[in-house]
């Protein structure tokens, strides 16, 4: 049994952290209260923590690199298994960032046009029964989004380069007897 310093009560000794500075290799004041004080002064240790990362560089990223060389495997480990729980999430943001800052098309816009074209295809008129299947349709000069389309149809204009009206028209041509 020991009484803590800050609140006056008698504890357990497993009520205070291990510290061999003391004599009774024990801390003077409980867990409770020390987690109270550290919770309640966290801004004044993160600001004396990053001036004293700020002064001591060298010293910061020798303590950074030991910790990444010790800690390394168990860090790509945790990272993966954290890839693969939050995978369709993940593939979600990386999908709305990919058409927004490609082709200035917002997720809801694409939303509101597979809606407007009836979950159709634009060109082959087959439902688009996955989320791969809707192709963000676009021109490859201006950008400009023309609807959305199916993979096949979308993969056939890619290669094809039909973004003109001169080879769709010799296209047209060359398939009509």
């Amino acid at each position: 049994m020991q009484i803590c310093t800050k609140c006056k009560t008698d504890k357990e000794l497993t009520e205070f952290h291990v510290d061999k500075s003391h004599r009774n290799g024990y801390s003077s004041q409980c867990k409770d209260c020390r987690n109270k004080y550290h919770k309640d002064n966290q801004p004044h240790y993160t600001a004396l923590k990053k001036e004293w990362r700020h002064k001591n560089p060298e010293r910061n990223n020798k303590t950074l690199r030991k910790y990444y060389y010790a800690h390394h495997e168990e860090s790509l480990a945790k990272n993966k298994l954290r890839r693969v729980n939050n995978l369709l999430e993940i593939r979600g943001k990386e999908a709305k960032w990919k058409i927004n800052s490609l082709y200035g098309v917002s997720w809801e816009e694409k939303q509101k046009m597979i809606d407007n074209q009836e979950n159709l295809c634009k060109l082959c008129k087959k439902e688009l029964l996955t989320t791969k299947d809707r192709c963000l349709d676009h021109n490859h000069i201006t950008k400009k989004v023309r609807g959305i389309l199916c993979r096949k149809c979308n993969t056939a204009l890619g290669w094809l380069g039909l973004d003109n009206e001169t080879t769709l028209a010799e296209l047209i041509a060359y398939l009509t007897p």
